[in-house]
């Protein structure tokens, strides 16, 4: 049964991807191969595909056909033919294998396997692929391509847009980053961003038990294995690529006139009872800019901070050179890179500032892989590499919040306010008298505030220098010699990081305006902000360093035979980790070294290339726990049915490949963000008082004694248990299909007791954590793919992938709330950020003051709805709240769920790459969906800073309008918080986008001109986040960002050559 199952289900599928298996007439011919005929060979008709067939059990194919055609023949494991018909006769044509497409095979934990035997869930990417994506940041280049993977980049600040990378989403409260490996040795996150994509040979992603159980308390999120490029023997190859690129802000706040910010700031104000600020003829003043000709262009300017702090573009450059080559014994590949890129801002020139107050990076890259084989059993191997990064910013940027000091300014200063620089001898009031005022000082508003432009410009500069240093040292020994398939391998790697920071401070002098009567008549002058200081200060320099350190040696056994049928293969692998977080890391006691040691093995077993079965284990120790709690044992088991390879299953031609596979296993996760030692009691002596000067006893000489942390010795690492069922399938004609199911409990995670009495008498914090938590995470993943060379010049690869995730806290100790609240828990049940406010009542109700619109419309409105704000005080223009618990009170008992969590649930991405003659095109598209954030504060509500206001607030209620029956789909406006400025379904958006990520235009140059230097000349141009199609209320904010106040995401427009020397 089962198999006439399974025959129906491959039958069905090949209706729809094989329609030209129908057998012709007219010619006929046999495929064959050294070892005999070849079924299920694919035989077409070059310029016209649908004429196909293929050939049967015996090799043999009929088809119409006629002289001077082309026919092209493909198969699985062979290499491509063709053959002009020159008569119709009967034909026999020989294919010869392609070792490449039967052997492929894909980095797995601590080895390779064959991807037919694998039978984890696994996806993996040539490093060919990433080139073509323009990112300073390696991460951020795998955005989209890989199912399972979600690449969240928070932000574009150049040299310090690390992106965040999910695997199958979050299913824990602790540590949420997957495993990096460079060539097998650890490496943090932050170090994805100097790694250079041509110098990467192949990105791997394990994602299931049995792919990741062998790095036992470390593989709980995911493992990510990035692949250098190695030698091989033959001629030196050199490689060079350049490319230049301008960069441009996906997104860039839009900011109103100062004609039309008058008008909304009086509203504002009126909408609160207060007066207006802005005059008749101060209006008239503003609206002369309409008229192209303002009548008082410096004291009543039209001033758009955004693009006075901002430029429109900026370069940025990377080059790359690769060598390869050597003999039979020695081989190498070394790669140099360069990355030059400048940030957006405004700043005032080099020769003026006497420093650079541009935010610069300067990025170089080295590596080199070296093999040697000693003897024919005896290999050795070195991989080193290193870089160099130096991020210069002015003063102001030094770091993310500083840049948030600037966005902020640039989102919420009036267009109404003077400056940035003073005009030559506008007046200035000091020491009593007028005195005309210089040139490009810094000038600022009449409320006393600062200047964005000045701390930009004028607050001095940093330089910080990044370097890092890997080596790796190993030995592969094959001991055929023992028995046949036996190896061992050892390998000692370092890796050294170092920073330094220099900056240059100084303050400098803001002159302020005032409106002051002078001798009875009104005047508008200058006043010195900082005392009677008129000259800035000169720099002040500081510098401050840190270096961390990591060592990690292996050793292992790997064993590989084939017996007839029978394939054995196992790994036993031990390993040490030790490594110094050193100063600024974040971590407590960051002197005290770190230390994990771990054992791992793999057993796997096939028969007949149908049958899988794979065991791994990982036996690992963190000293993250207690002696007695320190080790896990941590298995997963799985197997694979090649159901291709069974012989009811051969009739199907057009399949090449079809397996099922399922695993099942446990792993680790002792991430526990900066906390150490949680199983120790953190006591620590205080200073004197209550319990110590003030005792007479001690002499006057005592001290507190404060308990920082109660420890719990029991605590251990989060235990995730996995399960995973995927089938792959791939058919003759070019088209594959994967598919993955998974489930992961995660359970034992560690949380502080949330339902504690308060009269325990110690704050929460003081608690001992324990292992509470447990989240179910749960999903499904696709990649369907297509690939074939269509035509002797067109060929086509296409692939989508699509993951969709969720997950769901089952247990977090989290107290139950009254029985009056509508939902008595916000954790437990829902997923990790789920978003939480208050709904908007749309109905229509005339006896409560409801028409539908969401909005009380008057003071009457209000009253007849007879609800009691405990949010704020509503006015004629603010939300109407749906009273959840029907008390008559609107208040934090009738939050509801809304949207969803902030994390996306569904990711996806399409890429398409098309060779024609000598043109090359490819697209990709990513996007993702099933997500919502909370948007507040600065750029959204229009009381933050000194007033703002944006184009998307013009559709605002206000009774005119409401009068008028304008489209209102806005709030009141407000000068103060409002009860429509919380979290409601209007504030928290649709975070979902679909985005181009990245075209590509390129053209090699025919070979005549260019074969005396080059095998290849290849030019190309491209574009990055080039389009973004979301679900925004506004324009201003990037969907993928998470929040407005960060460097945004950058569009890149590139020229590019790539040269392969002769």
């Amino acid at each position: 049964m089962k198999k006439k199952i399974v025959i129906f289900f491959v039958v069905f599928l090949t209706m729809f991807v094989a329609p030209g298996a129908v057998l012709g007439q007219g010619l006929k011919g046999t495929v064959k191969d050294i070892n005999g005929p070849l079924e299920g060979v694919s035989v077409s008709i070059r310029d016209n595909s649908s004429m196909g067939t293929f050939t049967d059990k015996d090799g043999v194919f009929r088809l119409e056909a006629k002289p001077g055609q082309t026919l092209l023949f493909s198969h699985t494991g062979y290499k491509n033919k063709e053959l002009l018909l020159n008569d119709i006769g009967e034909i026999e044509v020989v294919m010869s294998e392609d070792r490449r497409g039967l052997e492929e095979v894909v980095v797995v934990g601590y080895g390779k396997q064959r991807k037919m035997t694998l039978t984890g869930a696994v996806s993996s990417i040539s490093g060919s692929e990433l080139t073509k994506q323009l990112s300073p940041d390696f991460g951020a280049s795998l955005k989209g391509l890989l199912p399972g993977l979600t690449v969240v980049q928070g932000t574009g600040m150049p040299g310090d847009d690390d992106a965040a990378l999910y695997l199958r989403g979050v299913a824990t409260t602790n540590g949420v980053n997957p495993l990096i490996l460079i060539d097998g040795v650890f490496a943090e996150m932050s170090r994805l961003r100097q790694l250079d994509p041509f110098s990467v040979a192949s990105v791997s992603v394990l994602k299931d038990a049995s792919a990741t159980a062998v790095f036992g308390v470390r593989g709980a999120n995911g493992v990510i294995i990035i692949t250098t490029k190695r030698g091989e023997a033959g001629k030196v190859t050199v490689s060079a690529s350049t490319e230049q690129s301008l960069q441009q802000m996906a997104y860039l706040p839009d900011r109103l006139p100062s004609y039309e910010y008058v008008h909304l700031r009086n509203e504002a104000l009126a909408n609160d009872g207060m007066p207006a600020e802005y005059s008749a003829a101060d209006i008239a003043q503003y609206e002369s800019w309409k008229t192209g000709k303002p009548a008082d262009s410096y004291w009543y300017p039209d001033n758009n901070w955004v693009a006075i702090l901002f430029r429109k573009y900026a370069p940025l450059s990377r080059t790359n050179v690769n060598l390869s080559g050597g003999t039979e014994r020695l081989r190498y590949f070394a790669s140099v890179g360069y990355l030059t890129q400048s940030g957006l801002f405004n700043v005032e020139p080099e020769s003026y500032l006497k420093y650079d107050a541009q935010t610069k990076v300067n990025r170089y890259n080295f590596r080199a892989n070296v093999d040697f084989d000693v003897t024919k059993a005896i290999k050795l191997y070195a991989n080193l590499s290193g870089d160099i990064e130096r991020v210069n910013n002015s003063n102001l940027l030094n770091g993310q919040f500083g840049f948030a000091t600037l966005f902020v300014n640039a989102l919420t200063s009036r267009p109404t306010d003077v400056g940035p620089l003073s005009k030559e001898g506008v007046p200035v009031y000091m020491n009593s008298e007028l005195q005309p005022l210089s040139a490009g000082r810094i000038v600022a508003d009449k409320y006393g505030t600062g200047s964005s432009y000045g701390d930009l410009n004028r607050s001095g500069y940093t330089l910080g220098t990044r370097s890092g240093f890997d080596g790796k040292f190993g030995l592969d020994y094959n001991l055929d010699a023992i028995t046949p398939g036996l190896k061992f391998g050892a390998s000692a790697a370092l890796t050294s990081l170092g920073s330094t920071r220099m900056t240059a401070s100084k303050n400098y002098v803001v002159f302020n305006y005032q409106d002051i009567t002078l001798n009875n008549e009104p005047r508008r002058v200058y006043v010195v902000n900082r005392g009677n200081e008129t000259e800035d200060n000169p720099l002040s320099l500081s510098k401050s360093s840190a270096s961390s350190i990591r060592v990690n040696l292996q050793g292992q056994f790997n064993y590989s035979r084939n017996f007839g049928k029978h394939a054995v293969g196992g790994l036993v692998l031990f390993q040490r980790d030790y490594w110094e977080a050193g100063e600024g890391s974040g971590y407590e006691a960051p002197y005290l070294p770190f230390n994990i040691i771990g054992l791992s093995g793999r057993a796997t077993y096939g028969y007949d290339n149908r049958y899988l079965l794979e065991f791994n284990v990982g036996y690992n120790g963190s000293e993250q726990f207690s002696p007695k709690k320190r080790f896990g044992f941590f298995p997963a088991l799985s197997g694979g049915w090649v159901v291709s390879n069974e012989a009811f299953l051969k009739q199907v031609r057009a399949i090449s490949n079809l397996k099922f596979r399922y695993s099942y296993g446990f792993v680790g996760n002792d991430l526990l963000g900066a906390s150490r030692f949680l199983y120790l009691d953190n006591v620590v002596i205080g200073g004197t008082g209550l319990y110590g000067a003030d005792v007479p006893t001690l002499g006057g000489a005592g001290n507190k004694i404060n308990e920082v942390m109660i420890g719990n010795p029991d605590i251990t690492w989060e235990r995730a248990k996995k399960q995973n069922a995927g089938m792959d399938l791939s058919f003759v004609n070019g088209l594959s299909f994967t598919a993955d199911f998974y489930q992961e409990n995660r359970t034992g995670i560690l949380l502080r007791p949330q339902t504690v009495p308060d009269v325990l008498g110690l704050p929460q914090d003081v608690l001992p954590v324990l292992n509470l938590g447990e989240i179910d995470n749960r999903g499904m993943e696709f990649l369907l793919g297509y690939k074939k060379p269509v035509t002797k010049d067109f060929s086509l690869n296409t692939s989508v992938n699509f993951s969709y995730n969720k997950n769901k806290v089952l247990f977090y100790d989290e107290p139950l709330r009254g029985e009056d609240y509508v939902y008595r828990k916000r954790i437990e049940g829902f997923s990790l950020g789920q978003q939480w406010g208050y709904r908007i009542d749309r109905s229509v109700d005339p006896a409560k003051g409801k028409d539908g619109s969401g909005f009380f419309n008057s003071q009457e409105d209000i009253t007849k709805s007879g609800l009691n704000y405990l949010v704020g005080t509503p006015k004629p223009g603010d939300f109407i709240y749906t009273d959840q618990n029907g008390d008559g009170i609107i208040d934090e008992k009738d939050m509801v769920p809304i949207g969803q969590a902030n994390l996306p649930n569904i990711s996806y991405g399409m890429q398409v790459d098309i060779q024609y003659k000598n043109f090359d095109c490819s697209l990709l598209m990513q996007g993702v969906s099933r997500s919502s954030k909370y948007y507040e504060g600065p750029g959204v509500f229009e009381e933050m800073g000194s007033a703002s206001f944006y184009p998307w607030q013009l559709n605002r209620w206000s009774a005119e309008r409401y009068q008028q029956h304008a489209v209102i789909n806005h709030p009141r406006l407000a000068t103060t918080a409002s009860s429509s400025h919380i979290a409601n379904d209007y504030y928290i958006m649709n975070t979902s986008y679909l985005r181009l990520r990245n075209v590509v235009l390129g053209y090699t140059l025919p070979q005549p001109f260019t074969k005396r230097f080059a095998r290849s000349v290849r030019v190309y141009v491209n574009a990055t986040n080039l389009l973004t199609w979301d679900r925004l209320k506004m324009d201003s904010f990037d969907p993928e960002q998470a929040n407005g106040f960060v460097y945004p995401l950058m569009k890149n427009y590139n020229l590019g050559v790539n040269i392969n020397f002769n």
